[in-house]
């Protein structure tokens, strides 16, 4: 797989980019700089990919030839290695590949979501407090320390996620009958308990608990 040919392209542009930005009168119109701006970063991140596949490349033509021509104890050991630099040389390969697509011009547009429980009631409140729950629990949790396992980090992001779902649907549809309720707790694994039961048997930090209620307060 050869790169070079439009890399070099993608070169020549980079130093047009830095030839542009370098020149204050650039900035007069603010749009353009920062379309200019984001293409250079673009670039720059292409450039320094491609050259982690040069080197990665590099690496496995080494570890090959010692193979080769090593003794059996370092090509025994470089066997291992090079299954390593095979796989980071796919890694970097689908980074410069995703490199080279030209960007869609409104990937770095915001974007607003509005997300309502509409008709339905406790059933469309549930959904609608679902679907805004994903990312607030998201959120929440990058913010803290890395769990100690998978299972107990899944744990933690269920536990809030319940919390959540219960506090917003409650918050759009009034308080939580007893349908809506057992839909919580199913998707939690416990059915036939009661919230109040729920946060007992799966508790969170009370730091935990008032960012997330924090959170849905601070929701329009």
């Amino acid at each position: 797989m050869d790169f070079a040919p439009a890399i070099e392209k993608f070169r020549h542009r980079a130093a047009e980019l830095e030839h542009l930005l370098a020149n204050p009168a650039v900035f007069a119109d603010q749009r353009r700089a920062g379309d200019l701006a984001r293409e250079h970063i673009r670039l720059k991140k292409l450039l320094a990919d491609y050259e982690s596949w040069l080197a990665v490349q590099r690496q496995i033509g080494e570890t090959e030839e010692l193979i080769q021509t090593g003794d059996a104890e370092m090509a025994e050991l470089a066997k291992g290695e090079l299954a390593d630099l095979q796989r980071k040389l796919e890694s970097v390969t689908r980074d410069v590949q995703a490199g080279l697509v030209p960007p869609d011009p409104n990937d770095s547009r915001n974007t607003i979501i509005e997300i309502r429980a509409g008709t339905g009631g406790e059933e469309a409140a549930l959904f609608a407090a679902r679907e805004l729950c994903y990312p607030l629990v998201r959120r929440l949790l990058d913010g803290q320390p890395a769990p100690g396992s998978r299972a107990e980090g899944e744990r933690m992001a269920g536990a809030l996620a319940v919390r959540c779902g219960e506090r917003m649907a409650a918050r759009a549809a009034g308080p939580l009958g007893p349908a809506a309720r057992e839909a919580f707790l199913r998707e939690a694994g416990d059915p036939g308990r009661d919230l109040a039961s729920f946060e007992r048997r799966f508790p969170v930090s009370a730091t935990l608990a008032a960012a997330l209620d924090s959170a849905i307060a601070a929701l329009p």
